[in-house]
């Protein structure tokens, strides 16, 4: 998990610091001390059985952490949890959003510091993509997916009805209409392995000076 960790770090090396977000760590003072991210607002779409959470609060820390999934995986992750971090830091920090297209605006915040999933966005229906799509990822400030949409669906062989919006290039396109500088690359050139057959991309992205302005100008209210 501290790998995935790193990973999401070193990402952040690439772009310009953001408005409003206190100074990203680098991958070498990810262990250090302190808890550079205790006043953020972070989001993970697909949480797995926890293990990426708690690893990010016991390195990182956060002032909350959303976690959309189905609700068997919701009880697994909140088992964990609790275990690794305590019920009272759980209970505090941690909110359980459950996966679906009516999305209860109780667990939607103004908007979010970090975006976080790997392979689950990718492998929703185009709907619910959509749906988090507006409702989350352009509220991310920055954002970190691992999308294998196209492992997937074979999309540009023809054979999905999936049309793979909101996901590989596509989202990377959409990103882009809100001003929000944005970098795409294959799963192995960021792994440094040889040539393989996986179509699977790294998706990751930070607002710009303009992306606040944009997202207003779209009559897209409520962002802080």
């Amino acid at each position: 998990m501290l790998f995935k960790l790193m990973w999401i770090v070193e990402s952040f090396e690439a772009f310009a610091p953001v408005l409003g977000q206190e100074e990203v760590p680098t991958a070498e003072t990810l262990l250090g001390p302190w808890l550079p991210w205790a006043n953020w607002h972070i989001i993970e779409v697909g949480g797995g059985p926890g293990l990426h959470a708690a690893a990010t609060m016991l390195a990182m820390g956060s002032q909350s952490y959303t976690i959309v999934d189905m609700p068997t995986q919701h009880a697994m992750q909140y088992k964990v949890l609790k275990r690794a971090l305590g019920q009272d830091l759980t209970d505090q920090t941690f909110a359980f959003a459950p996966s679906t297209l009516r999305i209860n605006e109780a667990f939607v915040l103004p908007s979010y510091d970090l975006f976080v999933s790997t392979y689950a966005l990718s492998e929703l229906s185009e709907e619910l993509r959509e749906a988090y799509f507006w409702t989350f990822i352009i509220r991310s400030k920055r954002g970190f997916v691992i999308d294998n949409h196209e492992d997937i669906h074979f999309s540009r062989k023809g054979n999905s009805s999936d049309s793979g919006d909101y996901a590989g290039l596509k989202l990377v396109w959409r990103l882009q209409d809100f001003a929000m500088d944005v970098r795409i690359r294959t799963k192995h050139e960021a792994l440094r392995l040889p040539v393989h057959r996986s179509r699977t991309v790294i998706i990751t992205w930070a607002w710009s000076e303009m992306t606040l302005e944009v997202l207003q100008r779209n009559n897209i209210e409520g962002f802080i």
